[in-house]
């Protein structure tokens, strides 16, 4: 699992309404992405990269988890569609 940083004024346009943009999202990478603030994101543990990410504020920390590849090309795209999006 790794950590991105992504401004929390982006995380509900993200997730869209009733989830349906995070669903298509997860189901496209095949990766499960947590925001801070749902029910499983304490329980997933800390991200491979949380050094490199010790200066994000919690809030902005968006954890993505699955195969070390889809993760990565999930970060990429979360970058693409949030510029101010960082992994390290």
């Amino acid at each position: 699992m790794l950590g991105v940083r992504i401004p929390a004024a982006a995380h509900s346009a993200l997730i869209g309404r009733g989830g349906r943009n995070l669903i298509n999202f997860q189901n496209k990478f095949n990766v499960q992405v947590q925001y801070p603030g749902s029910n499983s994101y304490k329980n997933t543990g800390e991200p491979a990269n949380a050094e490199e990410l010790s200066d994000v504020s919690p809030e902005e920390l968006v954890k993505v988890a699955g195969a070390r590849a889809s993760v990565g090309e999930a970060i990429e795209q979360l970058k693409v569609r949030c510029p101010l999006a960082r992994s390290s």
